[in-house]
């Protein structure tokens, strides 16, 4: 099964879970999708609808006897979606929308403080379903895809707490990122943007203004600053940034 036709089939899935008030059951919902008692899902479907929730495999109990059991044994009779499985189709639904237009104009971008546009950035990924990287108390451990995004320190927000592809593509879409100003600084970008793209994943780039290019400019044209220049690629940017405030680049 190709990717993109594994990802809409998925996408149908819990659609119609949605609808049904949270549960999708096999019969006869899978029907929908191609599926039938002797056309199972492949694991490849399974594990990845498992993401968004919780699949209930036949049990013996659920079978007239032994013999069914057998059949139907590895299978499975009803999916509930969860959080996860919600906030992946508001986020669909959004990008769908925003196709349709910008939200935000370039006036009304350029208005806005550094942390007012920022505040307005994780408002709105947040209502569109997107999460931050955050701390798992249960598990104990860092999480992708896990808390809300909050607002600290405007200049350490993108590419700190900042780094998911989708979500900035989709502050592209709705007029939010690449429409006049700067992330790095909060500046409004006048005259030709310059661009930003990120050392550890080139799919994440954004538009800067011409101060913080030259600023890039001035420290990899040095030569006495080969070797920091060489730590600094390889360190994440928020952590760039506050080296660069530390020394006076910033």
């Amino acid at each position: 099964m190709g990717v993109e036709v594994l990802n809409k089939r998925i996408e149908v899935a819990l659609r119609i879970a949605i609808s049904n008030g949270g549960t999708l059951y096999y019969n006869p919902d899978m029907y929908r999708l191609g599926f039938a008692d002797n056309i199972i899902p492949s694991k490849e479907f399974n594990d990845e609808l498992s993401k968004y929730g919780d699949l209930r495999y036949v049990d013996i109990e659920d079978c007239y006897d032994l013999d069914e059991y057998e059949v139907f044994k590895g299978t499975w009779s009803s999916f509930t979606i969860n959080e996860k499985g919600r906030a992946i189709i508001e986020k669909i639904d959004a990008l769908k929308y925003t196709k349709l237009g910008k939200k935000y104009s370039l006036s009304q971008v350029k208005n806005m403080t550094f942390r007012q546009w920022i505040e307005t950035i994780a408002k709105e990924l947040n209502s569109a379903g997107f999460r931050a990287r955050g701390y798992n108390s249960k598990t104990q451990k860092w999480q992708n895809n896990y808390s809300l995004y909050e607002v600290g320190e405007p200049e350490t927000f993108f590419l700190g707490e900042l780094v998911d592809v989708d979500a900035v593509e989709y502050l592209k879409e709705i007029g939010l990122v690449d429409n006049g100003k700067c992330p790095l600084c909060g500046n409004n970008i006048e005259g030709n943007p310059g661009r930003f793209t990120d050392g550890y994943n080139s799919s994440l780039h954004f538009q800067i203004c011409q101060d913080c290019v030259n600023r890039g400019r001035k420290i990899s044209m040095n030569p006495a600053n080969k070797g920091c220049l060489i730590s600094l690629l390889l360190m994440p940017w928020y952590l760039v940034k506050s080296a660069l405030a530390f020394i006076g680049f910033m």
